[in-house]
């Protein structure tokens, strides 16, 4: 099992624990559980190993990934706190800022003003930070007014790189859609 090896040794480089768990009684499909810092794969006794090596890197690529959103939040938070105090002189309430992979296209962000609760696209973490900026401003003014009104835009205009994140959120969206 040459192959089996070199996986071993990725697997380790990237500080990942892979369980392999291969039954007989599993016909056709590959399941990968994700608990805290494991990823468990449940496979067919017959399937080869080239196949199971690239459910493995796949699993261990959406981990990586789900992992570093994880991390990325509180830098998020302490860039809500930089913007609430610099764009805001209103009384903001407290609240839970995320990254979620499941926004629809073209969708960069929602208040939950009720539930003290923003969630962001998780593709803005790619973006240039002024981008980034410009949603949370956005959402944020949500707590304040739940609409898009004149007072809103108001305050959402305190934000100098406005037009220039819409437009680029505009061109980002019409490539999503294209895709």
């Amino acid at each position: 099992m040459k192959t089996g090896s070199q996986n071993l040794m990725m697997e380790l480089k990237r500080d990942n624990k892979i369980l392999v768990k291969r039954s007989k009684k599993r016909r056709k499909t590959v399941q990968i559980q994700i608990k805290d810092d494991e990823i468990i794969v449940l496979a067919p006794e017959s399937i080869s190993n080239e196949e199971l090596n690239f459910f493995i890197e796949k699993a261990v690529s959406n981990f990586e990934k789900k992992k570093s959103i994880k991390n990325s939040e509180n830098y998020l938070k302490e860039r809500a706190l930089f913007l609430k105090k610099k764009f805001f002189v209103e009384n903001l309430p407290n609240f839970e800022l995320y990254y979620s992979t499941k926004m629809g296209r073209g969708s960069w962000g929602i208040c939950y003003s009720s539930r003290g609760v923003i969630t962001l696209n998780h593709k803005l973490s790619t973006y240039p930070e002024w981008v980034l900026d410009y949603v949370i401003v956005h959402e944020m003014a949500h707590f304040i007014y739940q609409d898009h009104s004149r007072k809103f835009w108001e305050i959402v205009s305190r934000y100098p790189l406005k037009e220039r994140a819409i437009g680029f959120l505009m061109a980002k969206a019409s490539e999503i859609k294209e895709n």
